[in-house]
């Protein structure tokens, strides 16, 4: 897999979910060669702990599908 792209995504500063798309690969020969297809995943820190332990398949726009609580107020828990 290559990676293409990695976003983060903040409110008021604070990081809360990263995103990545990567084109999938093959071997052929010893090589890695791209195969014509790539996915797209978030990551989100549902809890302010700073781990982004929860995936979840990422939809075109690439945009979360939520901002968790911690990530609306004006601390972290």
């Amino acid at each position: 897999m290559g990676v293409l792209n990695l976003w983060s995504f903040d409110f008021a500063g604070r990081v809360f979910a990263y995103g990545i798309s990567y084109g999938k690969e093959a071997m052929q020969n010893g090589t890695r060669v791209p195969i014509g297809a790539a996915s797209a995943v978030m990551f989100y820190d549902v809890d302010g702990s700073g781990r982004f332990a929860v995936r979840k398949w990422a939809r075109y726009p690439f945009m979360p599908d939520f901002v968790p609580d911690w990530g609306k107020n004006d601390r972290r828990p």
